[in-house]
C-alpha cells in the first residue's frame, strides 16, 4: 500500500515511498537511533535483523535472484560490521541500496541527546565505503531525497551494477518533504558494428575456440543468449558453473574441464580472472565486458586481442556466423555419476559425493561458499546457483539464502565450509531464517582449507600452523531457535540425513546437516 503523500509530510515518509515505487520489498537493518523519523512511519518492508552481514546479504541475495536489494545501517559502527558484504556486492557487480544514517548533526532537541551521538561522529562517514561503492552521497536538504534515491538506483541497476551508499541525518528525515514522481533511468553498453564483424572474423578462422565465463549468466536474457550461441555454433563453454549458472550443465557444450593452452581463440564473457598465470593462454583471446578493462582493479595484466565494451546479449545474439561446428565432447556427466558411487563408500566422506547428494535433492537454488562441487550437483535452471563472490568476504551465504528464497520462494541449499559458518554469524542467520525454506549443509574439513592449499601450492609443503583447529558440533545451536540439527560422520548416512533435513525445512524448521568430511 503507498502512502497518501497529498498535504504535508516529512522527507522520512518521501523516502519510504520512493522505496516502494523502485520496486525494493523489503529493507533489511538491525536499525539504531538514527532511524527513528523512518520507525514512527509505517514501514512494512523493515526486516529486523541480528547482525548487518546478514542484513547486507540477505539484500544481496534479493538482487541475485532479480530484484533491488536494499539495507538499513547504523551509523559508523552498522557500517563497519557491513563492510565485507559491501565489499562482495561491490567486487561481483551486485545492484545494492545501502542506507546509512549519522549522528544528528544539531545539539540538543531533536538532534544529539545520547553520549554515542558524538563519539560516533567521524569527518567522513561515506569515506569508509568509496573504495567498494559506485556511488556514496548524502541527502543534505528535504527537496533532495526523491532525486537522490532515485538517481542511487539508476546508478545501482546500471552497468556495471553495483552497491550505492545514501546517508542522512534524522534532522532532515524531520522537515517537510514532497513527492514528485521522479523517474529512474538506467544504462548499459551495446556492442559496436565493427567489433562483431572483427569477432566473426577471428571465431571462423579459428580450429579450436571455446567460452571461458563467470558470471555471464546474471542476467536471463544474458543466460539464454549464451545458451543459444553455444548451441548454435558449437563453442564449448568452460565454467558452465562459475560465480552464477551461465549455462545448463546438461548442454551439449557444457565443459567440465580443459587444457586452455590447446585453444587457438579463448572467447572471455564476464570474466575478470579467467585463467592464472594471466600469460597462460597462447590463442587469441576476444573478451566482452560492460568494463573490459576492469578499471576499479589497480593492477591487471590479461591479455586481449579484441576488446568489446557490451553486454552479453547484445554481442552474443548479433554474431552471424556461417557454420556450426560439430563438437562432440566427452560424457563427463557419466563420468561423475560413476565417480560418486564409488565415492559412497569412501571415508572421510568425499565433498564430492555429499555435492551429488545435495544436487539429488532438487533445491530450487544452491547457494556455494567454497566447497560443493558444481560438476557433481549439476545445476540446470537461470539462477539456481550462486558461487564464491569476487572479494571473498565469508560468511554471504547465510543471509543471502533467505533474502534470496523471500524474492523466489521455493527450496534453497546453502553449502558452505566450517569456517564461512562460523564467520556468517549463525544465530543472527536463525533468527532470520524463519522467513524461508532454507536447508545449511556444513562441509566440516576443520580448517581454513584455502589457506592451507596456497600454503602447500607456494612453499611446497602443508603449513605448520594456523589452518587448522579443533572440531566442535557448531551446527547444533540452531536447536536453540527450534531448528532441526543432525551431524554426519558415516557416508551411508549423508543421503537420508539430507532428506530429513529438507523435509523438516519445508516444515517451517530451518534445518543444519553438519558431514564431517576430508580435504575436496
Amino acid at each position: 500500500m503507498l502512502l497518501d503523500l497529498e498535504g504535508s509530510v516529512n522527507s522520512a515518509q518521501v523516502l519510504i515511498r520512493t522505496l516502494r515505487e523502485l520496486g525494493v520489498k523489503w529493507v533489511f537493518s538491525t536499525t539504531g537511533t538514527d532511524h527513528v523519523t523512518l520507525l514512527a512511519e509505517e514501514f512494512p518492508e523493515l526486516v529486523l535483523t541480528r547482525h548487518e552481514l546478514e542484513a547486507v546479504s540477505a539484500a544481496i541475495g534479493v538482487s541475485l535472484k532479480g530484484g533491488i536489494g536494499c539495507a538499513l545501517l547504523h551509523t559508523v559502527p552498522g557500517t563497519g560490521n557491513a563492510l565485507g558484504a559491501i565489499m562482495n556486492a561491490y567486487t561481483s557487480r551486485i545492484p545494492l541500496i545501502v542506507l546509512s544514517g549519522l549522528p544528528p548533526i544539531t545539539e540538543g532537541g531533536t538532534g544529539k541527546t545520547l553520549r554515542t551521538h558524538w563519539t560516533q561522529e567521524v569527518k567522513d562517514q561515506r569515506e569508509i565505503v568509496r573504495q567498494i561503492t559506485k556511488l556514496d552521497i548524502e541527502i543534505k536538504d528535504p527537496s533532495m531525497v526523491e532525486q537522490t534515491i532515485v538517481r542511487a538506483y539508476s546508478v545501482a541497476m546500471s552497468e556495471p551494477r553495483g552497491p550505492v551508499y545514501v546517508t542522512f541525518s534524522r534532522e532532515v528525515t524531520l522537515k517537510e518533504g514532497k513527492f514528485l514522481g521522479v523517474k529512474p533511468s538506467l544504462h548499459e553498453p551495446g556492442v559496436r558494428r565493427s567489433d562483431l564483424e572483427a569477432a566473426v572474423k577471428m571465431i571462423e578462422e579459428s580450429e579450436n575456440p571455446v567460452i571461458v565465463t563467470w558470471r555471464a549468466g546474471r542476467k536471463e536474457m544474458w543466460f539464454n543468449s549464451l545458451r543459444g550461441f553455444a548451441d548454435r555454433s558449437g563453442i564449448p563453454v568452460l565454467n558452465f558453473a562459475g560465480e552464477v549458472l551461465n549455462y545448463p550443465s546438461s548442454g551439449p557444450m557444457a565443459l567440465r574441464s580443459t587444457d586452455l593452452e590447446k585453444h587457438d581463440l579463448v572467447l572471455v564473457l564476464e570474466s575478470e580472472v579467467p585463467w592464472s598465470p594471466p600469460d597462460k593462454v597462447r590463442g587469441k583471446v576476444i573478451k566482452v565486458d560492460v568494463d573490459p578493462l576492469y578499471s576499479y582493479l589497480p593492477t591487471y595484466g590479461f591479455p586481449c586481442d579484441l576488446c568489446v565494451q557490451s553486454n552479453v546479449s547484445d554481442f552474443l545474439d548479433n554474431l552471424q556466423l556461417k557454420r556450426r561446428r560439430e563438437t562432440k565432447l566427452r560424457n563427463w556427466r557419466e563420468e561423475v555419476r560413476e565417480e560418486a558411487e564409488k565415492l559412497s563408500t569412501k571415508s572421510p566422506i568425499s565433498p564430492r559425493y555429499l555435492s551429488w547428494e545435495i544436487g539429488k535433492l532438487s533445491p530450487d537454488t544452491i547457494y556455494n561458499e567454497y566447497v560443493l562441487d558444481p560438476n557433481f550437483a549439476m545445476p540446470e535452471k537461470f539462477s539456481s546457483y550462486f558461487s564464491d563472490l569476487s572479494s571473498n568476504h565469508l560468511g554471504w551465504t547465510l543471509g543471502a539464502a533467505v533474502g534470496g528464497t523471500m524474492e523466489s520462494r521455493g527450496f534453497s541449499v546453502v553449502a558452505i565450509g566450517d569456517g564461512a559458518f562460523i564467520l556468517g554469524v549463525p544465530e543472527a542467520f536463525y533468527a532470520l531464517a524463519s522467513r524461508a525454506h532454507v536447508t545449511v549443509v556444513i562441509f566440516d574439513n576443520a580448517g581454513y582449507l584455502a589457506v592451507e592449499e596456497n600454503v602447500d601450492a607456494v612453499m611446497d609443503r602443508l603449513p605448520i600452523q594456523g589452518t587448522r583447529y579443533k572440531r566442535f558440533r557448531i551446527g547444533e545451536t540452531v536447536r536453540s531457535f527450534n531448528g532441526f540439527f543432525r551431524l554426519v560422520e558415516d557416508p551411508s548416512e549423508v543421503g537420508d540425513a539430507l532428506r530429513e533435513a529438507k523435509r523438516e525445512t519445508l516444515m517451517g524448521r530451518t534445518s543444519v546437516v553438519q558431514v564431517v568430511t576430508e580435504g575436496r
